[in-house]
């Protein structure tokens, strides 16, 4: 009977803790992005769909490039080769600064941390990303 109440307990707690982490992604100010491993939006944050100005359904199942990241920003420089990169070799894009584009076509720029999510086989499944405003 014991192990009924613990079980119950951890239960709660977990319920809890899930129901904080929720809050916290939904209310931050900050772009938070979930990606899986070929480059589609999985996940984004209300913050991330009022900056960008797209609704999470326009965006979910669309890949990165081509939608809040130009193939190309304005200095020349090919952001889907470094889209690329980034899921090839996440740790060397733990921390980034690129141009991104908002959906009326605003070029901004944003600071990303980018963390590579393994499966148990230590196949990468996920990068979730969190970005800052720094347009100056």
């Amino acid at each position: 009977m014991n192990s009924d109440h613990d079980f119950l307990a951890f239960e709660q707690e977990l319920q809890h803790s899930q129901q904080q982490y929720r809050l916290l992604v939904e209310q931050v100010n900050s772009i938070i992005l979930r990606l899986d491993a070929q480059g589609r939006i999985l996940y984004l944050n209300p913050f991330a769909e009022s900056f960008f100005g797209f609704p999470a359904d326009e965006l979910r199942g669309k890949h990165v490039v081509g939608t809040i990241v130009p193939d190309v920003d304005e200095a020349g420089n090919d952001l889907r080769l470094m889209i690329n990169n980034l899921f090839c070799r996440p740790e060397h894009y733990h921390v980034n600064e690129h141009e991104n584009i908002c959906k009326n076509g605003q070029r901004v720029w944003v600071s990303w941390t980018n963390k590579g999510l393994y499966d148990a086989a230590g196949t990468l499944t996920e990068i979730f990303c969190i970005g800052h405003d720094v347009t100056g």
